[in-house]
């Protein structure tokens, strides 16, 4: 039984004269009989071979989607620490959308993935964070409070208890962001980075939505 939101396909009937009247007609005295060839059916190892034929090419298929969609438009993130708690706890699996930032600009307080080599002595890791400071911004934290811009920045996002020691003032190159974890106590994020600026080309997607352990749409 369909549900009152299932989508109803609307098909358009093309009306169509029939005659119910069956005309007879006269049979062709010269008329030859019409000859009529069986078909030999096909045989079990052809049909076989088809069969798994359209097997491989629908699992090819599938195949292609999962790498086209994973590679392009979606990123499948499990997240091993709390920096970003409340938001996004230990062991979380998030969903991020690849293709977010294809015709617009990243904002601040997005919550994005992204490639970053934060010391001399480590490579480039995979790291999710917030947006903080935009490009041209100056971030300085005093009083565990963030500015921006000389301009205090509320945060009701912030855990209870959370603290920030001081930093900055810090200009945000242009092409580039300053961003933190959530849970500013823990977090190891620009405040402490070698190199602090995410630029753009480093930024892989934008937190989409957490699935497990429960669904959540950032």
């Amino acid at each position: 039984m369909k549900s009152d939101n299932d989508s109803v396909i609307e098909f358009e009937w093309i009306e169509v004269n029939i005659d119910d009247d069956c005309k007879a007609v006269q049979p062709d005295a010269d008329a030859q009989p019409e000859v009529v060839e069986a078909q030999q059916p096909e045989s079990k190892a052809v049909s076989a071979v088809r069969n798994i034929f359209g097997y491989l090419i629908a699992v090819a298929t599938a195949v292609l989607i999962y790498i086209v969609v994973s590679r392009f438009v979606v990123i499948n993130a499990n997240i091993p620490t709390r920096s970003m708690a409340p938001l996004i706890e230990s062991e979380d699996r998030l969903m991020g959308f690849r293709m977010a930032y294809l015709f617009a600009e990243p904002k601040r307080g997005d919550v994005i993935i992204f490639r970053h080599k934060c010391y001399d002595d480590e490579d480039e890791q995979l790291l999710i964070k917030r947006i903080i400071g935009l490009p041209g911004d100056t971030i300085q934290i005093t009083d565990n409070m963030v500015y921006i811009n000389d301009i205090p920045y509320e945060e009701t996002y912030l855990p209870d208890g959370v603290y920030m020691n001081s930093f900055g003032p810090y200009k945000v190159p242009e092409n580039a962001y300053f961003v933190m974890g959530d849970n500013r106590t823990i977090s190891n994020d620009a405040r402490r980075w070698t190199y602090k600026d995410v630029t753009s080309d480093e930024i892989v997607a934008r937190a989409w939505f957490k699935y497990y352990p429960h669904w959540e749409v950032f």
